[in-house]
């Protein structure tokens, strides 16, 4: 929790010192393989998004992609929105290195977009949160 709160606050650094500690300590009491492990690389993957640090994202979301697939399977909801976070961070992988390619190569050509590094938002720690927490909503109708 203290990391995602600190991941809030944008200390970056500081956040993923406590990130990596909950997700040695969800693979030690929950399992490498369960659904909490997978929510601990998420949240990895995120802030590793935010510094622009795409190969770690990946990496991180790659891992909680597997575990959702094998352990709620492919049409899950949980499996879909990793799936889709998993392309949105592989074309801004890729939108960084054609920037720092254009960069580097020197050459005068057409403007490359350059990528995007969310902030975290406050509404999306809130959820992190809670779903760390283990607090579901239900909404009232």
């Amino acid at each position: 929790m203290l990391g995602l709160v600190l991941y809030d606050l944008m200390e970056f650094e500081l956040s993923l010192k406590f990130l990596r500690e909950a997700l040695s300590l969800t693979s030690k009491y929950y399992g490498a393989k369960s659904l909490k492990h997978a929510h601990s690389h998420h949240v990895l993957a995120t802030v590793y998004e935010s510094k622009g640090e795409f190969q770690l994202a990946l990496q991180h979301e790659k891992e909680a992609n597997l575990i959702h697939k094998k352990q709620v399977g492919e049409n899950s909801d949980s499996t879909k929105k990793s799936s889709e976070y998993l392309t949105r961070l592989t074309e801004e992988a890729v939108i960084l290195q054609k920037a720092i390619s254009h960069i580097t190569s020197g050459k005068p050509s057409a403007r490359v977009s350059p990528p995007r590094f969310p902030i975290p938002s406050h509404h999306v720690i809130l959820q992190q949160l809670n779903q760390t927490c283990g607090i579901t909503f239900i909404p009232l109708r």
